[in-house]
């Protein structure tokens, strides 16, 4: 294998608001930012991969009318077009063209927005979440983060599921499907229907577990701490939530030295900078 480190860098393609009581239920109410953050991931071997694509115009496009304007009324989101995946790689000087694998940790807005930017390149995601995400009836999908018309026509053409294309393995107690000697699919099921994660080992940032959504925060997996019971109305299944909340603080216990990454915690977007 080749001996390249991978080169991965976070974005921020806009945010939405929400109260830190659905974080942490025992603190003071707080408005702040939730990130909607993707990664862009240089692998010496697959090429570039996109880990979700963030926000998109395509939000407000797909907010205008009900239902899927609840979307927008119960979380407010502020997104600027140069912020968008698409233009960002084009201020980096990188073709849609190159980008030759996304992974969709799950199917909800903030996460899907940018997916038909990329027709060229090939889906990895969970078998269950797109099956979900396609089955859904418009109105429940509001209510569970989807906008069902962000989903790109061809998906199920273009979409590979790792569950199936490669032998299921563990990683200090997470079930893991081997992409690369260092790279894993990892599932983090509860906050959304099959969600995933990536694990990448020897990156430019070292050992890196993008957990996306599985905890909103890196405070709430080092001391085990549940969102509130409010996120069951919003989330998959409240109680699988926990289980791989407690999977993520044995991990870290576990493996101290990787890195976990939330796609929402505020610390995340500082790795670039650190």
């Amino acid at each position: 294998m080749n001996n390249e480190k991978i080169h991965i860098k976070l974005y921020s393609s806009g945010y939405c608001t929400a109260s830190t009581k659905y974080i942490f239920p025992d603190q003071p109410a707080e408005r702040i930012a939730f990130h909607a953050t993707w990664a862009l991931i240089d692998h010496p071997v697959l090429g570039k991969i996109l880990f979700d694509t963030g926000y998109s115009y395509r939000f407000y496009e797909s907010t205008r009318s009900l239902p899927n304007r609840i979307y927008r009324w119960i979380t407010p989101v502020f997104h600027k077009k140069e912020e968008a995946c698409l233009n960002k790689l084009l201020e980096l000087k990188i073709n849609p063209e190159e980008i030759r694998n996304i992974v969709i940790s799950h199917f909800h807005a903030d996460h899907i927005g940018g997916l038909r930017d990329f027709p060229g390149a090939k889906i990895w995601c969970s078998e269950i979440a797109l099956e979900f995400a396609l089955k859904i009836n418009r109105f429940s999908a509001v209510f569970k983060g989807i906008l069902k018309s962000q989903i790109p026509d061809d998906i199920c053409r273009i979409t590979s599921f790792p569950e199936e294309e490669f032998p299921e393995s563990s990683i200090s107690g997470l079930t893991a499907w081997r992409w690369q000697d260092d790279i894993y699919f990892i599932d983090l099921p509860g906050h959304a229907r099959g969600q995933m994660g990536l694990y990448l080992k020897d990156t430019s940032y070292g050992d890196l577990l993008l957990c996306a959504d599985a905890a909103w925060s890196v405070k709430a997996i080092h001391e085990k701490i549940y969102p509130s019971r409010m996120v069951s109305l919003i989330s998959d299944n409240y109680s699988e939530l926990t289980r791989t909340i407690d999977k993520l603080y044995n991990f870290h216990i576990n493996n101290p030295q990787i890195k976990i990454v939330p796609a929402h915690c505020h610390e995340t977007l500082q790795i670039n900078r650190n």
